[in-house]
């Protein structure tokens, strides 16, 4: 903070003594709070240098990163049929891929092309590389959980995706695999 250091004139004032006194007062009280904050930041500074240094030794992800691993990335809807109504809804954040499935697509788990491709040739093969690549060992490998209700797919789940090529490519897959399916229900 500046203080305005120009020359100032000042009128002859005449105050009385008890207002000297209070002014004197309330001038120690000042200098007293003011020396009281400067300890107090001074007290805080100190100790976001010490967070600081444990943080940068430590192996450890930002608050806000964390944060922002929750929330979604990018969402994108996936359509079928000639007049492109959604089927599903697509959230990709660094942890993972949730595609959630509408209830009004009544996808069956179990109806084809899902398994033999989506599970077992995309999600499968990115797998086998994964564990190749020795990422079972650290538990890396990509994941997929498929929840379901009453054989329908309601989500699917897919962690571990480690890229964005194969987030499109997840992408990719499960709009064409979820468009055949609601072919192959005709």
């Amino acid at each position: 903070m500046r203080f305005n250091t120009k020359p100032h004139t000042i009128t002859q004032m005449s105050f009385s003594d008890e207002q000297i006194k209070d002014m004197l007062d309330m001038k120690e009280r000042a200098i007293q709070r003011i020396e009281k904050y400067q300890k107090e930041v001074e007290s805080l500074e100190k100790q976001v240098d010490i967070l600081d240094t444990v943080l940068k030794q430590s192996s450890f992800t930002k608050a806000s990163a964390l944060h922002d691993s929750e929330k979604a990335d990018d969402t994108i809807s996936i359509t079928a049929g000639a007049d492109k109504h959604v089927i599903a809804t697509a959230s990709i954040t660094a942890a993972q891929i949730s595609i959630a499935v509408e209830e009004s697509a009544r996808l069956e788990e179990n109806r084809p092309p899902f398994k033999s491709f989506f599970i077992d040739r995309i999600v499968g093969s990115m797998k086998r590389k994964d564990e190749a690549d020795g990422a079972v060992a650290d538990n890396t490998a990509i994941d997929c959980n498929v929840r379901t209700d009453d054989g329908f797919i309601r989500e699917i789940i897919i962690k571990n995706y480690r890229d964005k090529q194969r987030a499109d490519e997840i992408i990719s897959s499960a709009r064409w695999c979820l468009g055949k399916m609601i072919e192959n229900r005709r």
